[in-house]
């Protein structure tokens, strides 16, 4: 095994599809009086929200506080770890690849998004042999969109994991990476993306473990 190189060049996303944020944003917004406690996920939670009156700053106040300060208070999404471990063992290369500034406008603590990131996915092992293999020198952040598409193709990912569409069905998006949708609320199927809604269904596929 040693000697085999997987032809498999992995590229993900990062927030949303390693990393959710569900729990706390709903934690936030509760503890601040925001919405009642039945309202549930993040996207019904973001409606909710803008529906406020200054609803859009608040929503994207609370989105500056939890890429940063509190991005440590974010979940681990299940099966991730395992995934990687297994990427790892099979010698598939996987480089993160996220959209993501170095600061937010409204976060008045200042906190550099990017340090945040890498220092949470130390706290939840990703780096360590036995929790994710992960290499921290494949963490790439990018400013726009147009510069993440440049680093999927620098990076010659031949599948690339993502939960957003317009990054996926994006004009500049390469014809020779297999889009792999990440629905975890799986609640958009019937796309012409292949679409996923955990990362056991993700395994399954790529690394034929079902």
């Amino acid at each position: 095994m040693d000697g085999f190189i997987s032809p498999i060049i992995l590229g993900v996303d990062f927030d949303n599809t390693i990393i959710s944020y569900d729990r706390l944003i709903k934690d936030i917004a509760i503890s601040r009086g925001l919405i009642p406690n039945t309202i549930s996920g993040k996207r019904d939670i973001r409606n909710a929200l803008r529906l406020l009156p200054d609803g859009e700053h608040i929503w994207q106040t609370i989105q500056a506080e939890i890429y940063g300060p509190e991005i440590n208070r974010a979940d681990l999404i299940d099966g991730v770890a395992e995934f990687f471990l297994l990427c790892k063992q099979l010698n598939i290369v996987v480089f993160i690849i996220s959209h993501k500034t170095t600061y937010a406008n409204l976060d008045l603590t200042g906190t550099n998004l990017r340090s945040a990131a890498l220092n949470w996915m130390e706290v939840n092992g990703l780096f360590r042999e036995s929790g994710g293999g992960l290499d921290k020198s494949r963490v790439i952040f990018s400013t726009t969109r147009n510069e993440k598409i440049d680093f999927i193709i620098r990076c010659r990912c031949s599948h690339f994991i993502d939960d957003l569409i317009e990054v996926l069905e994006d004009p500049k998006f390469p014809k020779d990476v297999e889009k792999m949708f990440f629905d975890s609320s799986n609640t958009q199927r019937g796309l012409a993306l292949r679409s996923f809604s955990s990362w056991q269904e993700i395994s399954a596929y790529l690394l034929d473990t079902g």
